[in-house]
């Protein structure tokens, strides 16, 4: 991996893990990707390069798209293929896994305390491989 792992992978239906990875080269400002891997290669398919390191856990919508945040208040969507749909600066850093609340709705809690909720193009979390941290049927909506 190029860099420290310090928040959990997720997986899509595809077989591709994601995590997020924090690189602080010596006399530098830390920096982060999110990272995808083949899994069944175990090669990296690509990264993406966000505004800070990235301690957030990724969370996958219905539609393939992956958001997380970063250190720098970045919350992030990208799609699959590892090309950014939008960001959001929401002024705090993101640490904590997002989730899916509703259609169209993504969340995570940030540093100062508060909880921000974006619109999304996501239904719902992806109904099968390892969409977000703890992960439950409850959770998905499957029965």
């Amino acid at each position: 991996m190029p860099g420290q792992m310090l928040g959990s992978p997720v997986l899509d239906r595809y077989g591709h893990i994601y995590v997020g990875a924090s690189q602080l080269p010596r006399g530098y400002e830390s920096r982060g990707l999110l990272v995808c891997l083949d899994g069944n290669s175990h090669q990296i398919r690509w990264e993406y390069r966000a505004a800070g390191a990235v301690e957030s856990t990724p969370v996958i919508g219905d539609d393939d798209v992956i958001y997380f945040g970063d250190n720098a208040g970045v919350i992030h969507a990208v799609d699959f293929l590892g090309n950014a749909l939008w960001t959001a600066d929401v002024g705090s850093p993101v640490r904590s896994s997002g989730t899916i609340l509703a259609p169209g709705q993504v969340a995570f809690g940030l540093d100062d305390e508060t909880l921000v909720g974006l619109r999304c193009s996501s239904g719902g979390l992806a109904t099968s491989g390892w969409p977000k941290l703890g992960l439950t049927l409850g959770q998905s909506g499957a029965k």
